[in-house]
């Protein structure tokens, strides 16, 4: 009897045993499963974050806004450069330009390797992002990779001269077979949208606005999202090619005779830079070059705030563009606003120096 006394308690002990485990067998259960879904979602957001990194790293950071790291856009060339007819643009240590309007030709920073990538008519908005060259022509919007491999079509409607940019992997436009309105396609030639009513020009794209001038509101600026919601005017001056750098607009106020003015891209602190008239501003780090109509068109460049504001040379000037420590432009020997006769295009430091005309490099 005491046995089976003492066996009874045994078992007793031992169902009370089994009972008391459970719970911990099931937290650790849950513990198991929180784990491994905290390892997925961890392996998910590693993902993700190797893809973004993927996406905007590996680009030019000479050119202000060809910059690379997380979380931040990669554009294909700078505002000022385009307006300018995006002749020329950066990326790595390679530079790219067009020539003559009809041919697109690559060379090292330092001028060595300078070959020809594409014979073609009418080039303007030369953009580079990743291995691919963007260019707009008479006949639509093009691609060509940097090696030359492949050349492809993405819209058969051109851009404004002037206003094609391409950020990341979405090219915005003014639509020349839409009166100048702005569209987005995406760089493979899909998804395009209309995203404005308006005649617009001087298209600048950063992070995720859209700043230009809107033809049909007396040239004021505007705002709005890439994606064309949310807009709303800056201010109340005619305005022409406006950059837009680091919170700041800058512009030609043709309101005031076509000084330089800078105002927030909220539309706040509007104030005039110099008492030139000015076109064609091309803003780089913190300084702005600009056409000094106001001395017969001839170059020069100021700081960012208007101070030390000096001419660099005496050529009548048109087409001017930044890469690197390089200028590119067109020694103007006609009227700057006849498209046909131009003069011959050169290229010399951004401080003035070694003035050259761009054959002796391509010959």
């Amino acid at each position: 009897m005491k046995r089976f006394c003492l066996v009874c308690l045994i078992l007793c002990m031992l169902f009370l045993m089994t009972v008391g485990c459970s719970p911990s067998q099931n937290d650790e259960t849950a513990a198991g499963n929180t784990s491994e879904n905290n390892e997925t979602a961890a392996e998910n957001t590693s993902g993700n974050n190797e893809t973004a990194a993927e996406n905007t790293s590996g680009n030019n950071e000479t050119v202000a806004e060809n910059t690379s790291g997380n979380n931040k856009t990669v554009v294909g060339n700078t505002s000022g450069n385009i307006h300018n007819g995006g002749c020329a643009a950066i990326l790595d240590d390679w530079i790219y330009f067009q020539y003559n309007n009809n041919s697109l030709w690559a060379m090292k920073l330092d001028g060595s390797e300078c070959h020809k990538i594409y014979d073609g008519a009418a080039i303007y908005d030369v953009n580079v992002v990743g291995d691919w060259i963007y260019f707009n022509n008479l006949s639509g919007i093009y691609a060509i990779k940097t090696d030359e491999s492949e050349l492809r079509q993405i819209t058969d409607e051109r851009a404004h001269y002037g206003d094609m940019t391409v950020v990341d992997d979405w090219i915005y436009y003014a639509n020349y077979s839409d009166d100048g309105m702005i569209y987005a396609v995406k760089t493979d030639g899909s998804n395009l949208q209309k995203l404005n009513g308006a005649e617009s020009y001087s298209i600048n794209v950063v992070g995720d606005r859209i700043f230009y001038c809107n033809s049909d509101d007396h040239s004021t600026i505007y705002s709005m999202k890439t994606d064309g919601s949310d807009e709303h005017k800056l201010n109340n001056d005619m305005s022409d090619s406006i950059n837009v750098l680091e919170n700041q607009i800058y512009y030609c106020n043709y309101s005031d005779r076509r000084k330089i003015y800078v105002m927030n891209t909220d539309g706040s602190d509007n104030r005039k830079l110099n008492d030139d008239s000015s076109s064609y501003i091309n803003v780089a780090g913190d300084l702005i070059y600009y056409i000094n109509d106001s001395d017969g068109g001839k170059l020069y460049v100021m700081k960012t705030d208007g101070s030390e504001n000096h001419k660099l040379n005496d050529d009548q000037t048109w087409h001017l563009n930044i890469a690197g420590d390089w200028i590119f432009y067109i020694q103007d020997t006609h009227s700057r606003y006849d498209q046909i006769h131009r003069g011959d295009t050169y290229i010399m430091k951004t401080d003035g120096s070694n003035r050259t005309i761009i054959y002796d490099f391509i010959k």
